[in-house]
């Protein structure tokens, strides 16, 4: 499922894979959240941080909807992708050289200290005022009128200047990237092929070129050593290249021109990957119905996939979702809710499909799957607007309030949340966990009230 919102306000963000203390919203950074995506992504993270560090845990990836071949690092926790990055590489082996040679600059320490604060509180206004699907989902009445003008909204950030690594410090980051490439077991041929790809860009406008200088010296020195190591140990690890041609032809019919995804993919020889890129550049080009019968025929001529393939059972519900099918909706994504159980993108919008419906027997299912999901996703306001109206409808008021009381919170309603967190505090049990989180909400809003006027 993409996520995609489209002229909220736009960032510029001048670097690659490196840091800068705070981000400008000036121009159109979205964060595109996609179950299918963020996981494929892992997969090819997962291997790098094994062998640098010994776990996987030690940086989460975020994918923002931009089309330069860029991404950064910020704190040496957090990486955010581009989208163009994804489109313009072709193997995960291209993907993984990337990411290897960041994490050269991070062990090399390479980047500047930064405001931890700052980027933790853009990430939380980034998920807070985004939604998983597509924006036309969260541009009606009601959750999706306050998500729309909730995206940053007063951010005071200031841009940090960009670093240019001198070519010591490249070529340190080179060596560190073959080193973990060579242990982690991926080949280290698609270092060297982003290289050369990006050399013959050295004099454009590229923000890798800016910030990342090449020469010919170092790309030939890199080529030496990466046949060296190919023939030691590299290459051990196959990535899944089908899993990222599938992600891929999704994200190009989501965010380039239809007529060019579709001209791309008519012909792809592989049926779901080709599904999925004209499903989706037809439902952005507004051939919705279109898009969800051929999703249907897929499903008809592909029984296996159908019980199988969560993923693509993910998109079906958006579409179904987005064209008004709620009863095909919630179909779909419960199917993709068998399939991935712990898949918490999917657990939210398989209950939001539940909550549309209205039907108590619905509304009953959803609200654990929504309580489950949201003590990860503790910053996914559409959650709490959903789990306070299944509350609602079925007349559980205080608890209703409570996640009222969250939601509002939020999205900076903060008038409209100490309101509702005293009406929920003043019929909850003391001793249940929504009390003690509404009185959390109040201390906060307390809290902060009272530095702001300091």
């Amino acid at each position: 499922m993409i996520f995609l919102k489209k002229n909220v306000m736009r960032w510029i963000i001048s670097l690659f894979l490196v840091n800068y203390a705070y981000l400008s919203p000036v121009y159109a950074a979205v964060l595109i959240r996609d179950s299918e995506t963020e996981q494929v992504l892992r997969d090819i993270m997962s291997p790098l941080l094994m062998a640098a560090y010994g776990t996987d845990k030690t940086v989460s990836l975020y994918i923002i909807n931009d089309p330069n071949l860029n991404a950064f690092v910020q704190d040496g926790q957090k990486i955010f992708i581009h989208t163009g990055l994804i489109l313009c590489t072709t193997t995960p082996q291209q993907l993984a050289g990337v990411l290897a040679h960041e994490l050269g600059h991070i062990q090399g320490g390479h980047l500047v200290r930064t405001d931890s604060a700052a980027t933790d509180a853009v990430l939380q206004s980034l998920i807070t005022g985004g939604a998983i699907g597509i924006a036309a989902a969260a541009s009606g009445a009601g959750a999706g009128g306050a998500l729309s003008g909730a995206v940053l909204a007063g951010s005071q950030a200031g841009m940090g200047s960009m670093i240019n690594f001198t070519r010591t410090q490249e070529s340190s980051a080179d060596q560190y990237a073959l080193k973990i490439l060579l242990k982690s077991g991926i080949s280290t041929d698609g270092l060297i092929q982003v290289m050369q790809m990006l050399a013959q860009d050295e004099y454009g406008a590229s923000d890798y070129m800016r910030s990342h200088p090449l020469s010919r010296d170092r790309i030939d020195l890199l080529s030496h050593e990466s046949k060296h190591f190919s023939q030691i140990d590299s290459g051990k690890i196959s990535l899944n290249q089908h899993a990222y041609d599938r992600i891929r032809a999704k994200l190009s019919g989501f965010v380039e021109p239809p007529e060019r995804t579709i001209d791309n993919y008519k012909n792809n020889p592989d049926d779901d990957v080709k599904t999925l890129a004209l499903a989706s550049a037809l439902h952005v080009s507004g051939q919705s119905r279109k898009a969800y019968n051929m999703m249907e025929d897929y499903f008809k001529n592909n029984p296996s996939a159908d019980n199988h393939d969560g993923y693509m059972h993910d998109l079906a519900g958006q579409i179904a979702t987005e064209t008004g099918l709620r009863d095909k909706s919630i179909h779909h994504y419960q199917k993709a809710y068998h399939i991935y159980p712990n898949d918490i993108l999917i657990q939210l919008l398989y209950a939001s499909a539940l909550v549309a419906s209205e039907q108590p027997d619905h509304l009953k299912v959803a609200i654990p799957i929504l309580k489950k999901a949201l003590l990860s996703e503790k910053y996914y306001a559409k959650g709490y607007w959903d789990l306070s109206i299944a509350y609602d409808r079925l007349g559980q008021e205080y608890l209703a309030a409570s996640a009222s009381a969250r939601y509002n919170q939020l999205i900076g309603n903060i008038d409209t949340a100490r309101t509702q967190a005293k009406r929920a505090i003043a019929g909850l049990p003391e001793n249940s966990s929504e009390y003690i989180q509404t009185k959390d909400i109040l201390y906060f809003i307390k809290h902060n009230e009272y530095d702001m006027n300091q």
